[in-house]
């Protein structure tokens, strides 16, 4: 069996799962094991990288800007500052859509781990105002806080990519004011 197969055979597997209403953090942990023994990785080296992956420091620090994204976004609303935000907002801004794309894609334009984690709160609270369902709200999150995503600088993504590909900013830059 390739390893293309063997990776094929996974990610059907994650999708049917998925399709089943399996918890998704279920599902990922059952696919990663799967994908140890289909790699002939053995017990003994799926529990060391599961070990290793638990005290990488960066895991730790991921775990922690999630669980602090949290608690911000909880004193936000205890506190009542989202409604402030969100009433603000709609005193300026009439339309509750573009309010929607202002909030989520200026979040956007921070590069952050979690930060869908924070703008759906204050989407959701417009949503609801405005009888969007559930789906809507998630869709608009989700799109608008990824419009800068091939343009903006500062995205991980696209730092990875010119990195991988071997393309070095500086120079284009350089070439680009000499044109």
């Amino acid at each position: 069996m390739t390893e293309a197969i063997k990776l094929s055979f996974v990610i059907i597997l994650i999708i049917i799962l998925l399709r089943l209403k399996w918890d998704l953090g279920l599902v990922m942990f059952l696919s990663s094991i799967l994908l140890g023994l289909l790699f002939q990785l053995g017990f003994n080296g799926i529990v060391h990288n599961i070990y290793l992956t638990i005290i990488d420091p960066t895991t730790l620090q991921l775990i922690g800007i999630v669980v602090l994204v949290y608690v911000l976004s909880s004193i936000l609303r205890r506190a009542k500052s989202m409604e402030g935000i969100v009433g603000s907002l709609q005193n300026i801004v009439a339309d509750y859509r573009l309010i929607l794309f202002l909030i989520a894609s200026f979040l956007g334009l921070i590069p952050m781990p979690a930060g869908a984690m924070f703008s759906a709160p204050l989407l959701k609270e417009i949503g609801e105002k405005n009888h969007m369902s559930p789906e809507e709200i998630m869709f608009s999150n989700y799109w608008f806080r990824h419009v800068w995503e091939f343009v903006w600088p500062l995205i991980p993504g696209l730092i990875l990519y010119v990195s991988v590909i071997g393309v070095d900013l500086g120079i284009q830059k350089k070439t680009l004011a000499t044109i």
